[in-house]
């Protein structure tokens, strides 16, 4: 895929439970998002940010997000890459990850 530009742009979307942030990094060809509020559907998220990078070209999507919200990403075709336990206060943060090229 040829890149035209190595700008990033910072985004959110509205979901149900809140407002999730994510950066869309041409340079990295990727979709970044964390930490998405705990109260968020997974799910919802990574259809939606599967969207984002349908719509932006990005061949890849990573989060960094608590268990709750882990669940439902994987459920939607996200895999599990990392774990870095107690990221979060006392809960750990599963770095989830997608290539929808």
């Amino acid at each position: 895929m040829l890149q035209t530009t190595t700008e990033s742009k910072d985004a959110s979307i509205a979901l149900k439970g809140g407002v999730v942030n994510f950066t869309d990094d041409a340079y990295s060809d990727r979709i970044r998002c964390d930490p998405p509020p705990a109260s968020i559907d997974g799910e919802r998220l990574a259809r939606a940010l599967l969207d984002q990078a349908e719509q932006s070209g990005r061949g890849r999507i990573v989060s960094f997000v608590p268990p709750a919200v882990a669940e439902g990403m994987a459920e939607a075709g996200f895999s599990a890459e990392g774990l870095m336990p107690e990221f979060y206060e006392h809960e750990p943060c599963i770095v989830m990850a997608a290539y929808p090229d």
